[in-house]
C-alpha cells in the first residue's frame, strides 16, 4: 500500500498522534460518501524512534488528493467570473457577465430560434461587423464563395443580417471606452441599451419615503402614459456550429462594462417578435458614464476628438447615424413604427455638434470647483435640452440633472469651453497655435481664459458688464445654441488680464495700452474719484489720465485696480479707503473735468517694478531686485 510520510509535531509524545491525525482528516472537509472513514479502514501508524515518521494510510491519502483537486476547481470557477479590472477599465479576460434580467439560457435560446442564435446589434454591429471573426462572414456576399473548390476555407455563408428594432428601448451614449474609442487616460463614448423603465429610475431615483405601494402605481401610470422607445439595429443569425466562436469573439469585443442580456426584438421585413442575444450596459455597470449621458455638449466634445484603438470615436458616432439616418427613409415598417414611438433623435444630435466641433468650432477642456452660481464653471447651459447641471454633493457618485440651478461644487470636475475656429489667412498649425490655452483667470462671479494668439474668453456673471459685452454668452448661430460656444473680446488681441470681483482689466497685445470694463462704482474701471458719477462700463474703456502710458503688468482686486507702467512705475486707481491705492496726483490733467483717483509710485532707490498683485484690501508689487513693497490693510 502506497502511503505518505508526514513529519510529527508531537516528536515524544505518542499518546497525542490520533488526535493529530484526526485533525489532518477533517481539516480536509473530504472523505468517503458519508463523510467519515469506514469502519474497516482503521488508522495505523508506525513510528520510527530515529526519524520520528508518521504513515498514515490510503484513505486520508486520498481524501488530501480530493481536496487539492477540489480547491483547484474552486479556483478555476472564481478565475471564470466576471472581474473588473480598474487599471484597464475591462472586464479581465473577455469574461463578462450576464444581466438578472436574463431569463432564458443559451440552450433554451437556441431552441427557440431552432438551433440558431441572434443577436442584437445596435451600435457598432449596425455598421462594422469587424474585418475577422464569425460575424465578418455577414459580410461575404453568396457569390464570393465557391463551393466547388475543395479548398475552399470558407464555407456557404453561416450568418445573416436583418434589420430589426427593440420597443421599449433606448440607444443611450453613456458607456465609457477605453478599450476601443479611447484611451484609459482619455476615455472616449460609445453607446448602450437602457429599458425605459431603467431610463425614469435613473430620472427619479427613490428616497427612503418614496418606497409605498401608492407611490410604486404612481409611477406605473406615469410610465404607461409616455410614447414607449424604440431602437433600430440589426439583427444577426448565426448558425449552430458557430455559436461557441462567435460568443467569445463578442464577449472579447463587448468586455468594457457590457453585459449578456435577451430581449424580445421585432425583425423589420417580417414582423415577427424572436429572442435576441444582446450586450448592454446599465446603469449599476462599472464603465456607466452618468455625465456624459445627461450633458450632450460633453459627449460630443470627447467624441470629437477622442481616439483609440479601434479608430477615431466620431467615425462610431457617424456611421452609426448614417445607418440610422437611412432606415428611417428607406424602411417603410421604420417609418411606421416611428408614429407609434419615440425615435432615438440624441444620436443625430450628437452627429450635429460634432461636426460643428471639428468643423467650426472647438472644444477646450479644463477642471474646476466653487460657485457655479452664475455659471462660471459652464456647468449650466443656455439651452435646458442642451445641457446639464452638476449638483454633486463631492461623492465619486456624481449626479447630474438637466436646466440651469447649479449653485456649487466641492470637487473638482470637468468643465468644457467651447470656441469658434480662427478663421482668415494662415495655415490651420499656426491658427490652432494661437488657441492654446496660455493662462486662466477667476473673479468674484466671472471666469477667463487667455490664449497665445491674444483672444481673451470671458464668461459668468455679466450684470455689471464684466464680461466686456452685453450678452451672457456671445453671438452665435442657432445652429450652435446646444454648444454655447464663447466669443473672444472684440477688437482687442489681449497680452496680459486680470478679473477683479466685477469688473476686468487687460493689456493690449503689441501696443501696451490699458482697458478696462464692469462694475465702476469706486472708479476701479476708468478711475474716477469716489463720489463721482461712476458708472458701469459694458465696452473697454481706458482710464482717465492713462491712455498715453504703457504698461506691462496689471491686476484687480475687490473695488481697487493696479498697473505696472513699462517705465516700472506703480498705478493705482479705485477704491483707496484701506490704503490699498496711493494718494491721487495732485498736478493730473484729465480731459472730462472729472477727478481722478490715478496714483503713481516709483521705488526711492530707482529699481523697477515688475510685477503687482491686488488682495480684497491691500496690494503688493515686487521689484527688479526681487523686494516686495506693500500697502493697504494690515489687520
Amino acid at each position: 500500500m502506497k502511503k505518505i510520510m508526514i513529519k510529527s509535531l508531537f516528536l515524544g509524545f505518542p499518546e497525542f498522534l490520533p488526535l493529530f491525525l484526526l485533525f489532518i482528516y477533517f481539516s480536509t472537509n473530504l472523505s468517503s460518501v458519508n463523510g467519515f472513514v469506514a469502519p474497516d479502514q482503521s488508522f495505523s501508524f508506525l513510528r520510527s524512534r530515529r526519524n520520528n515518521i508518521i504513515r498514515l494510510p490510503s484513505a486520508i491519502i486520498m481524501s488530501l488528493s480530493n481536496a487539492k483537486g477540489q480547491q483547484q476547481q474552486q479556483q478555476q470557477q472564481q478565475q471564470q467570473e466576471p472581474q473588473w479590472d480598474p487599471a484597464t477599465q475591462t472586464y479581465k479576460d473577455g469574461i463578462v457577465p450576464a444581466h438578472e434580467s436574463m431569463s432564458l439560457s443559451l440552450e433554451e435560446l437556441l431552441s427557440l430560434n431552432h438551433g440558431k442564435l441572434k443577436i442584437f446589434g445596435y451600435g457598432s454591429l449596425c455598421w462594422h461587423p469587424g474585418s475577422k471573426g464569425v460575424l465578418s462572414l455577414a459580410n461575404i456576399a453568396e457569390d464570393e464563395h465557391d463551393h466547388e473548390r475543395k479548398d475552399n476555407a470558407v464555407a456557404k455563408r453561416k450568418v445573416t443580417t436583418d434589420p430589426g428594432r427593440a420597443i421599449g428601448y433606448q440607444r443611450c451614449w453613456a458607456q465609457r471606452s477605453a478599450d476601443h474609442r479611447g484611451t484609459t487616460e482619455f476615455n472616449g463614448i460609445v453607446c448602450t441599451l437602457l429599458s425605459d423603465e431603467e431610463v425614469w429610475r435613473f430620472h427619479h431615483p427613490r428616497n427612503g419615503d418614496d418606497c409605498g405601494e401608492d407611490m410604486e402605481e404612481m409611477e406605473k401610470m406615469l410610465m404607461q402614459s409616455m410614447r414607449p422607445s424604440m431602437t433600430e439595429g440589426l439583427i444577426y443569425t448565426v448558425d449552430e456550429d458557430l455559436v461557441e466562436d462567435c460568443l467569445a469573439e463578442l464577449d472579447f469585443r463587448e468586455k468594457g462594462g457590457y453585459a449578456r442580456d435577451v430581449i424580445d426584438v421585432i425583425e423589420d421585413e417580417t414582423g415577427n417578435i424572436v429572442k435576441a442575444l444582446l450586450y448592454r450596459g446599465t446603469p449599476d455597470n462599472p464603465a456607466f458614464w452618468k455625465r456624459v449621458y445627461l450633458d450632450l455638449r460633453l459627449a460630443a466634445a470627447i467624441m470629437a476628438v477622442a481616439i483609440g484603438p479601434s479608430g477615431h470615436n466620431d467615425v462610431y458616432l457617424l456611421n452609426l447615424d448614417k445607418f440610422l439616418s437611412h432606415a428611417a427613409k428607406h424602411s417603410p415598417a421604420v417609418a411606421l413604427a416611428l408614429e407609434d414611438h419615440a425615435e432615438d433623435d440624441r444620436t443625430g444630435e450628437l452627429a450635429k455638434m460634432v461636426k460643428m466641433l471639428q468643423n467650426d468650432y472647438r472644444p477646450i477642456f479644463l477642471f474646476g470647483a466653487g460657485s457655479n452660481e452664475h455659471n462660471q464653471l459652464l456647468l449650466s447651459g443656455h439651452n435646458d435640452e442642451c445641457s446639464a447641471v452638476y449638483t454633486g454633493n463631492g461623492k465619486h457618485d456624481v449626479k447630474f440633472t438637466g436646466g440651469y440651478g447649479a449653485k456649487e461644487v466641492d470637487e473638482l470636475v470637468e468643465i468644457l469651453l467651447v470656441v469658434p475656429r480662427e478663421t482668415g489667412g494662415g495655415d490651420a498649425a499656426s491658427a490652432n497655435g494661437n488657441l492654446e490655452p496660455m493662462s486662466l483667470h477667476a473673479g468674484g462671479g466671472h471666469s477667463a481664459m487667455l490664449t497665445r494668439g491674444g483672444n481673451l474668453y470671458l464668461w459668468g456673471w455679466n450684470q455689471s458688464g464684466q464680461l466686456g459685452r452685453l450678452s451672457i454668452i456671445g453671438s452665435y448661430t442657432s445652429s450652435s445654441t446646444c454648444l454655447n460656444p464663447v466669443q473672444p473680446l472684440s477688437d482687442i488681441k489681449v497680452a496680459f488680464a486680470d478679473l477683479g470681483h466685477n469688473h476686468t482689466l487687460v493689456i493690449e497685445k503689441g501696443t501696451g495700452k490699458l482697458f478696462g470694463f464692469g462694475e465702476n462704482g469706486r472708479g476701479q474701471v476708468n478711475g474716477c474719484a469716489s463720489g463721482e458719477s461712476c458708472t458701469n462700463f459694458h465696452m473697454p474703456t481706458v482710464p482717465l489720465g492713462l491712455s498715453d502710458e504703457t504698461f506691462v503688468h496689471v491686476a484687480a482686486g475687490l473695488f481697487h485696480s493696479a498697473a505696472i507702467t513699462a517705465d516700472g512705475l506703480l498705478v493705482t486707481w479705485g477704491c483707496g479707503r484701506f490704503g490699498q491705492c496711493l494718494q491721487p496726483d495732485e498736478d493730473q490733467e484729465v480731459n472730462d473735468s472729472k477727478t481722478s483717483s490715478v496714483g503713481r509710485w516709483k521705488t526711492p532707490d530707482g529699481s523697477k517694478l515688475v510685477q503687482v498683485v491686488c488682495g480684497r484690501r491691500h496690494t503688493a508689487v515686487l521689484d527688479d531686485l526681487g523686494r516686495v513693497w506693500c500697502l493697504g490693510e494690515n489687520k
